[in-house]
């Protein structure tokens, strides 16, 4: 969620149907997600539906900026059905020390603010079709959480919380890492909360104090905002989420760990390009010629620049590679701009190579998701290729 207040997020959980024990597939299919202001067309949805699991929509709150044309009680069900887990979002008054203001100073008018606010959010998720045993996610954007300030946020959030769970609903929150760690120390904390780190890491984010216990293990992290991202022709701007701990994300009446590594996932990675005997080149002026394709099928979303790994086929040595070079385009195919893994030659001037996918696993290690690529040159120039080809 961004500076456009976009507010509870409504992670549907739907205890029914026990019989339906996940696999380990199933339940990795919930690590990755996305949130965009707009709840994108079914057309969309199905575009995108290779690449993540879970996606956050905006269901309304006073704050509430975006128009949502698209988001009805029939979307909710029929990208239900089509294997998205769904993260409603409520958007709603804001801290009293924020220019947009609407929650009291006083902590007894925050409580009673809060309460009403879960009211407001339960009513329009059920008209979605949300049952009951949902989690709302209430949207706090940054604040100063300190003093007379956090003391009527932790009041607010403490009447959202009760009313939740009074009602048969779970509490949640969203907003930054301070913010959060302050919600600690609140009479009645969110069961679960969603951090905007921005901090490029997927994985869990380290909380401190009583929030530290309360969260470090059940939590959403917001690890990239306002990315534009495009798959099967269709582009948003979203911001991308992963998921860790508890089922926090439900679609079909089971409960997936969503925190679980996407091992199961199996990306392949059928071919690459330039295939040999031409050569990617790492010195290149041009970016087409300096650039490595891999081709496959079941590429997960474009979690981090973490998730490459290189390895040479003369001495199996490996590198899993960090920076900016990896560009995840879509559930089939993933460039690298070669000129930025520039120790991988050491002091070769031509090496074969092959590469492999990786992801964080719970403890945040990366581990393995594909097997290894087709083998392929990489070189400093033309001259040591030893081809006229290169990209």
């Amino acid at each position: 969620m961004r500076a456009k207040l976009i507010a509870v997020l409504l992670l549907v959980l739907t205890f029914v149907l026990p019989s339906r024990t996940p696999s380990a597939s199933a339940a990795a299919a919930y690590t990755y997600g996305f949130d965009a202001c707009t709840a994108p067309s079914l057309a969309t949805m199905q575009a995108w539906r290779s690449s993540y699991g879970f996606i956050g929509i905006y269901i309304g709150g006073s704050a509430r900026y975006c128009s949502q044309p698209n988001l009805t009680s029939s979307w909710v069900s029929q990208v239900s059905s089509a294997g998205w887990g769904l993260a409603p979002i409520w958007a709603g008054p804001q801290a009293p020390c924020t220019n947009t203001g609407g929650i009291s100073y006083d902590v007894t008018t925050a409580y009673n603010q809060g309460v009403s606010q879960a009211d407001s959010a339960i009513a329009t998720a059920a008209g979605l079709g949300m049952a009951a045993n949902a989690i709302i996610y209430y949207d706090m954007e940054a604040y100063s959480a300190a003093g007379s300030c956090a003391s009527a946020v932790n009041s607010f959030m403490s009447g959202w919380s009760a009313r939740l769970q009074s009602r048969g609903y779970h509490s949640g929150g969203y907003s930054t890492g301070s913010a959060i760690n302050s919600w600690g120390s609140a009479s009645t904390p969110p069961e679960a909360v969603w951090v905007a780190s921005w901090n490029n890491y997927v994985g869990p984010y380290t909380f401190s104090g009583n929030a530290a216990t309360l969260w470090n293990n059940r939590q959403l992290n917001q690890y990239t905002a306002n990315v534009n991202e495009s798959h099967g022709g269709y582009a948003l701007n979203i911001d991308r989420d992963y998921c860790y701990g508890a089922p926090l994300v439900v679609n079909l009446g089971y409960a997936p760990n969503c925190g679980d590594a996407p091992t199961s996932s199996n990306p392949t990675i059928s071919s690459v390009s330039p295939a040999p005997p031409q050569c990617v080149y790492r010195t290149s002026g041009t970016l087409a010629a300096r650039t490595l394709v891999l081709n496959g099928s079941g590429f997960p979303a474009p979690h981090t620049t973490q998730n490459v790994q290189f390895k040479r086929v003369d001495n199996g040595a490996t590198s899993i590679y960090i920076g900016g070079e990896v560009t995840w385009e879509s559930g089939t195919r993933i460039s690298i701009d070669m000129d930025k893994i520039d120790h991988i030659l050491w002091n070769d001037a031509k090496v074969s190579l092959q590469v492999r996918l990786t992801a964080p696993d719970s403890s945040g290690n990366q581990q393995a998701i594909s097997a290894w690529s087709p083998t392929f040159y990489l070189a400093n120039d033309a001259t040591s290729c030893g081809t006229s080809g290169g990209g």
